[in-house]
């Protein structure tokens, strides 16, 4: 119920730019973090109720990392620059000793 409740609440917002100026004017008014229980409360007054965990759970949906991304970005994976391309995080204008023909010239 509270996933279709986000959903229909996002629609109406599309749907109505009244709806979405009022909506952007109550959480531009508090803090990044209290964001979440005003978008809940004028969700409530519009006819869609919903909490703020309800929601915030709504937002992690889908973004799950798979174990092959956690391994290669935590040093896990061994990769071959030959086979597998560069992997390297450098800063703008640092210098990749790995020969495979990214660098940076100042």
């Amino acid at each position: 119920m509270a996933k279709d409740n986000i959903e229909k609440l996002e629609a109406a917002v599309r749907a109505d730019k009244e709806l979405n100026d009022k909506m952007n004017e109550a959480l531009s008014k508090v803090s990044p973090e209290k964001r979440a229980e005003t978008l809940c409360a004028f969700a409530a007054e519009a006819g869609f109720p919903f909490t703020a965990d309800e929601f915030r759970e709504y937002q992690l949906q889908g973004q799950e990392i798979a174990d092959e991304e956690l391994d290669a970005v935590s040093g896990g994976k061994h990769q071959d620059w030959l086979t597998d391309g560069c992997t390297a995080t450098v800063e703008l204008g640092s210098w990749c000793w790995s020969d495979d023909w990214c660098y940076t010239w100042d």
